[in-house]
């Protein structure tokens, strides 16, 4: 496979969920506007996650739980199932996502807003057991994509920012690790 400007297959691993993409989302957002919301959702936040499926996304990684779960939503709906409807194997958890068939598009939303720091996560069990590392996420997805003629992983460490705003430097330093190790996997994969 080769990674290229244009791409048939497109994907997206990060760590700060869904609600930091401003550019995409104002495609989005248009996009359901001029369809008068013909993609089945309502205009605004909560269209979001329909407006993704209908980019024809193979994989979606990352947070936002809070996005897909009917008891966080105002409308009620279970984006969740919508997903798995569409096609998509839906992962909650680490297990969930080690089970996702590459046959099928991979929704995965494994925290409630933004991934967990990845200090964090080194030194909680609970979040090692059921959050994949970023570099994690990448490996697997670059695994599903190898066979396609071209790709765009879009990979984020959004949480670099968040441990700089906090003035946390043994968290921006840890979360600067984690995405330098999964942007290794890329370039390993791409030579």
């Amino acid at each position: 496979a080769e990674i290229g400007e244009e791409s048939h297959d497109t994907a997206r691993v990060g760590g700060r969920g869904e609600r930091h993409r401003s550019v995409r989302r104002a495609q989005w957002r248009r996009q359901l506007h001029d369809r008068g919301g013909a993609l089945g959702g309502p205009q605004g936040e909560q269209a979001v996650p329909h407006a993704l499926d209908a980019a024809g996304l193979d994989l979606i990684l990352g947070g936002a739980k809070d996005h897909f779960d009917p008891t966080k939503r105002k409308d009620k709906r279970n984006l969740w199932a919508e997903f798995e409807w569409a096609g998509y194997h839906v992962a909650r958890t680490q297990a969930e996502f080690e089970r996702a068939p590459e046959s099928k598009p991979w929704l995965g939303t494994f925290s409630g807003s933004h991934l967990p720091f990845a200090l964090d996560h080194r030194s909680d069990d609970a979040l090692r057991k059921s959050v994949p590392t970023l570099p994690a996420m990448v490996e697997r997805a670059l695994a599903k994509l190898e066979n396609a003629d071209r790709f765009l992983l879009q990979i984020e460490g959004g949480r670099v920012d968040h441990a700089c705003h906090n003035n946390d430097a043994a968290g921006a330093l840890r979360d600067q690790i984690a995405l330098d190790e999964a942007l290794d996997l890329a370039l390993a994969f791409h030579d």
